[in-house]
């Protein structure tokens, strides 16, 4: 899988399955699990992370200079990110609590932990609170 963070490539790799390397249900992209908006902010949602980081791009914000964090889109039409917990003014500050906000984070090894976990938490700033969001597999 070849993503884009803030117009750089980088590429995500997974084991083949049986047909796919993806196991995920269709239903998935149509149905938030009768979950609200606001339990998906502070609960786990029962959705694939590798169809998450997928269907994503990240682009940097920021404010006088410094980097606050990055803004998450949704490459795909079918995919509604609102349905995780997102709003389009969130801005993600870090992955897994590791600070995305300095240096060069490495988004290749963020995501294949979260991958081989089958879960991820987001810390996002929305409306100048922080917040959670945490995707994946209920367990």
């Amino acid at each position: 899988i070849i993503i884009d963070v803030d117009g750089k490539i980088q590429r995500l790799t997974f084991n083949r399955e049986e047909i796919t390397g993806l196991s995920y249900r269709n239903d998935d992209l149509k149905s938030n699990k009768g979950l609200n908006k606001e339990s998906l902010v502070t609960r786990s949602s029962d959705f694939d992370v590798d169809l998450l980081f997928q269907n994503l791009s990240l682009r940097r914000v920021s404010e006088a200079g410094k980097l606050r964090g990055y803004s998450i889109k949704q490459n795909q039409p079918n995919m509604d990110l609102t349905k995780l917990g997102f709003l389009k003014e969130d801005i993600i500050t870090a992955i897994d609590g590791v600070d995305i906000t300095s240096g060069s984070p490495n988004f290749v090894k963020l995501f294949e932990q979260s991958r081989k976990s089958g879960n991820v938490v987001m810390t996002i700033i929305r409306n100048g609170k922080t917040k959670k969001i945490k995707i994946g597999l209920q367990s």
